[in-house]
């Protein structure tokens, strides 16, 4: 368990691209609608989740200013989309690996077959904002994120 998170936290690193404490202009509900929108989900479908259900999942704390998640209407895959504003990017990117093991331990047994997703998940950070997608297309998911942070 410990080298799945170093290795997920590693992998995070790579992706991240911190600015310091720079305060973004990106609106969280807008950067998921885009990417959900954009990511091109076929299996599936994608719903706003709600922030007392999402409160549960990642256990933000108060640092967080906005954030929005689109999960899988179904619940039958691990596609999700997590936007978080926080003043503690660090903290934000802490939980949204927290998410991606929660979910493994889900997924492993219940659909083996999203586990692909879930080892490589795009978590990418800058300024103050932190972003997750787990989906099939994760090269798209990195394009989409890289024009949010434009």
């Amino acid at each position: 368990m410990k080298k799945t998170l170093m290795a997920l936290f590693m992998s995070a690193v790579i992706f991240s691209s911190c600015n310091g404490g720079e305060t973004l202009d990106i609106d969280a509900q807008k950067a998921a609608e885009t990417i959900a929108d954009g990511i091109g989900v076929t299996n599936d479908q994608l719903m706003e989740a709600p922030a007392e259900v999402i409160n549960e999942w990642y256990t933000f704390d108060d640092m967080v200013v906005d954030f929005t998640v689109y999960v899988s209407a179904t619940g039958g895959t691990a596609n999700e989309i997590a936007v978080v504003k926080s003043k503690d990017v660090k903290t934000a990117e802490e939980a949204l690996i927290r998410r991606v093991e929660n979910l493994k331990t889900r997924f492993k047994d219940y659909v083996p077959a999203e586990m692909v997703k879930l080892d490589n998940p795009v978590i990418v950070t800058k300024g103050d904002v932190a972003v997750m997608v787990i989906a099939d297309d994760t090269a798209k998911a990195e394009k989409l994120i890289g024009e949010i942070f434009k």
